[in-house]
C-alpha cells in the first residue's frame, strides 16, 4: 500500500508541475491545452483559398514579434481581379512553433489552422491534439500582420502594409 501511495502522489506532483494544461477527466483537449493555432491568414474578403508558398519558421523554432512565417499566394485581393497575389505574413507575437499543419504547396481557406503554436519552450513537449481538435482550434486570438510584396502587386491599395 505504501509503494502504490508513494507512486500516486509522486506522478500527481509531476503532473501539477508540467506546464502542459491538461484536460480533466471527459474535456476536449481544446478547451484546456496551451497549443494554440496559427491561422491562414485572412489577407482579403474576396480571397477563398491561399497556397503556403514559404515557411520561414520551422517545428521548433523561436518566433519573435514582426519576424516571418510565411508567404501565401492567395487567389484574389480585390473584388475585380482573379490575379493571385503574393502576401507575406508575420507574426506579432512571440511564440515557438509546434508543429507546421500545412507544408509548402499545400492550399487551406482562409482562417484554417496552418500551425501550432505555444508561448514557453517548456510547452514543446505537449501531447498535440487530434486532427479533430485542430480543425477547432480558436485561431483568431493569433495576432499577425500581412504584406502584399510587390508594391504594384496592390493597385494603390496598399504602399507596403495591407
Amino acid at each position: 500500500r505504501g509503494t502504490f501511495f508513494r507512486f500516486f502522489v509522486m506522478g500527481l506532483a509531476r503532473l501539477l508541475a508540467s506546464s502542459c494544461r491538461r484536460p480533466a477527466l471527459g474535456a476536449r483537449f481544446m478547451a484546456t491545452s496551451s497549443i494554440r493555432g496559427v491561422p491562414l491568414a485572412i489577407l482579403s474578403a474576396h480571397m477563398s483559398h491561399g497556397v503556403i508558398t514559404k515557411w520561414y519558421a520551422k517545428e521548433g523554432d523561436s518566433v519573435g514579434v514582426g519576424e516571418l512565417l510565411y508567404d501565401v499566394t492567395i487567389d484574389k485581393l480585390l473584388p475585380d481581379s482573379d490575379e493571385p497575389y503574393d502576401m507575406q505574413v508575420e507574426s506579432h507575437e512571440d511564440v515557438y512553433v509546434r508543429k507546421i499543419i500545412v507544408p509548402q504547396g499545400q492550399a487551406a481557406k482562409p482562417g484554417a489552422v496552418v500551425a501550432l503554436a505555444v508561448d514557453d519552450a517548456d510547452e514543446m513537449d505537449c501531447a498535440l491534439p487530434s486532427a479533430e481538435d485542430v480543425d477547432s482550434l480558436d485561431t483568431s486570438k493569433f495576432m499577425w500582420q500581412g504584406y502584399v510584396q510587390k508594391k504594384e502587386d496592390a493597385s494603390g491599395m496598399c504602399d507596403t502594409k495591407c
